[in-house]
C-alpha cells in the first residue's frame, strides 16, 4: 500500500522516543518541533499523575511527520478529508504507538499491520464522474462533436433519469430547464469529493474551450469576437457507475462589487497623488517605464485567473528593474527589489521568497510545466511587493535625478546596502539565497573591473 513503508519508518521512531530535556529544547527549537496534546482517551492514569499529557516531536521525526502529511495530502483518495481531520487521525496513531511502544517494540509485525490498517481506513476509493456545463455564446446546432477528450452537443433532457429519493431534484430540474436548447460541454473527472471534482472539471472544460477556439481560429475567416464563448455558472455532475445519482451545482462568475469613494480614503488618495506628482516630473523614458508598469499592475487586478494575475505583476516588475541584457532575471529582480526597499527604509521581502515567486511560479506557468500553480497568497504577497516597488522606484528616481534605467540599477548595485545584503545572503542555507548571492556577486564584479 502507498506510503506504508514511510509510515512504518516514522512510527518506529516513536518506539524509542525520549522525553524532551532542557538540553534538547534548543535543538528542538532550532530544527522545528510540535508539542500537541495526547487525545484524552489514550491517556493513562499514570500519565495524568505525572502530568504527561502532551507529546513532543522534533528534529528528524518532526520533518518526517510533516513530509508524510504533505505526501498524504496530495493523494486524490484522501481529498474527501480536511487538513485538520487528516492531521488528527495521524496524530492519534502516533500517540497510540508511543503510549503502547513496549507492545509494538516486541512485535514489529503488529506495527506494520497497524500502519496498513490505518492507511486502508483513510484511503477512500475514487470514482469517475461525468460533468456537464452549459456553454454561453456557442451554438453547436444539431452536431455532436467529440473534441480532444470532451464532447460538445445540444443538451438532451432525455439522457437523464433522476432517482426517486434525489434530495436535489428541484434544483436539478431548474438547471435542466436552463440548459434546454443550449450547447453543453461534457468532461469526465475522478475523485471522491464532489465539490473538488466539479472544480477540477470546470478547469478542464475551460481549457478545452480554449483548445476549441484555437482549432476554429482562422484570420480572415473568423473574428476573435466569434469565439468569445465561455462556461455558464451552472453544471450537472453524475457518477458514471450510477448515472441516476446527480449532483447539480453552480459557481458564480466574478462580478464587480462596485466602489464608492468616501472621505475616509482622502489620506490614501492624497499620498498617492503626491507620488504621481513626482512621476510627472521624471524624465520621459523613466516616466514611460513607470506608466507601463502601472498599466500591467491594473491589468493584474482586472484579471481573474491567479496565474495570469501573477504573470502580469511580474511583467510590471520586469518593466521597472530589468534590462534587455540581463541574464538570470529572477535572481536580479530578487536582489534589486530588496536593495531598493532597503534604501527607501521600507519593509523588505526576503530574496529567497522573491526568487521562489519568480522561479517556481512565473517560470512554471510561462514555460508550460504547470497551470493553476499560483495561489491567492502568492498573488497577495506579490501585489504588495509590486505596489511598494512602483512607489519606491518613483521616489528613488526623483531623489537622484535619474534619467536612464542603467543609472538607476547602477545606483542600487553600488549602494551601501549591498554589503548588508551580501552578508545576510551568506548566512542563509538555501538554494534560492545562494543563487541570488551568485548573481549579485557577478554584477558587482563588473563595477570593480572598471
Amino acid at each position: 500500500m502507498k506510503h506504508q513503508k514511510t509510515l512504518v519508518k516514522l512510527l518506529r521512531k516513536f518506539l524509542g522516543a525520549q522525553k524532551l530535556t532542557s538540553e534538547m529544547f534548543k535543538q528542538a527549537f532550532d530544527e522545528g518541533y510540535m508539542n500537541w496534546s495526547i487525545p484524552d482517551e489514550l491517556l493513562t492514569n499514570e500519565m495524568l499523575e505525572k502530568g504527561e499529557s502532551s507529546l513532543w516531536v522534533w528534529g528528524e521525526s518532526y520533518l518526517e511527520y510533516q513530509s508524510l502529511v504533505s505526501a498524504l495530502r496530495k493523494e486524490t483518495e484522501l481529498e474527501y478529508i480536511t487538513d485538520k481531520q487528516l492531521k488528527d487521525k495521524l496524530w492519534y496513531l502516533v500517540c497510540d504507538v508511543y503510549i503502547n511502544r513496549k507492545c509494538y517494540s516486541k512485535n514489529k509485525k503488529e506495527l506494520e499491520k497497524k500502519a496498513e490498517h490505518f492507511l486502508s481506513e483513510i484511503f477512500k476509493p475514487i470514482e469517475e464522474y461525468q460533468v456537464i456545463f452549459g456553454v454561453d455564446n456557442l451554438d453547436i446546432g444539431s452536431e455532436n462533436v467529440d473534441f480532444y477528450d470532451c464532447n460538445l452537443t445540444k443538451f438532451d433532457r432525455g439522457q437523464f433519469s433522476l432517482s426517486g429519493n434525489d434530495p436535489f431534484s428541484s434544483l436539478t430540474e431548474r438547471i435542466f430547464s436552463d440548459f434546454a436548447g443550449k450547447t453543453v460541454i461534457q468532461v469526465t473527472e475522478v475523485g471522491n469529493k464532489p465539490n473538488l471534482i466539479a472544480e477540477r472539471a470546470r478547469k478542464k472544460a475551460i481549457n478545452h474551450l480554449h483548445f476549441f477556439k484555437a482549432a476554429l481560429s482562422n484570420p480572415g475567416f473568423l473574428a476573435d469576437e466569434n469565439l468569445l464563448f465561455e462556461l455558464s455558472e451552472k453544471y450537472i455532475m453524475r457518477k458514471v457507475s450510477d448515472p441516476s445519482k446527480i449532483y447539480p451545482g453552480w459557481k458564480r462568475r466574478r462580478f464587480p462589487f462596485g466602489f464608492k469613494y468616501s472621505d475616509g480614503l482622502d489620506e490614501k488618495f492624497t499620498e498617492a497623488n503626491e507620488i504621481f506628482e513626482r512621476l510627472k516630473s521624471l524624465p520621459q523614458k523613466i516616466k514611460d517605464r513607470v506608466e507601463r508598469a502601472l498599466i500591467w499592475f491594473g491589468k493584474s487586478i482586472a484579471e481573474e485567473n491567479l496565474d495570469e494575475k501573477v504573470i502580469k505583476l511580474f511583467t510590471a516588475i520586469e518593466t521597472l528593474i530589468t534590462l534587455k541584457s540581463d541574464s538570470k532575471k529572477g535572481e536580479k529582480i530578487a536582489y534589486r527589489v530588496i536593495l531598493l526597499q532597503s534604501i527607501m527604509d521600507d519593509d523588505a521581502i526576503t530574496p529567497a521568497l522573491m526568487l521562489w515567486l519568480y522561479g517556481e511560479i512565473r517560470s512554471n506557468v510561462i514555460h508550460g510545466s504547470a497551470m493553476g500553480y499560483a495561489t491567492k497568497r502568492d498573488y497577495d504577497s506579490l501585489l504588495g511587493v509590486t505596489r511598494k516597488l512602483i512607489f519606491n522606484f518613483i521616489q528613488f528616481a526623483k531623489d537622484r535625478d535619474i534619467h536612464k534605467l542603467n543609472d538607476l540599477i547602477k545606483a542600487l548595485e553600488t549602494s551601501d546596502k549591498v554589503k548588508q545584503l551580501t552578508d545576510w545572503l551568506q548566512k542563509q542555507d538555501d538554494g534560492y539565497s545562494n543563487d541570488v548571492l551568485e548573481a549579485l556577486n557577478k554584477s558587482l564584479e563588473q563595477y570593480s573591473a572598471k
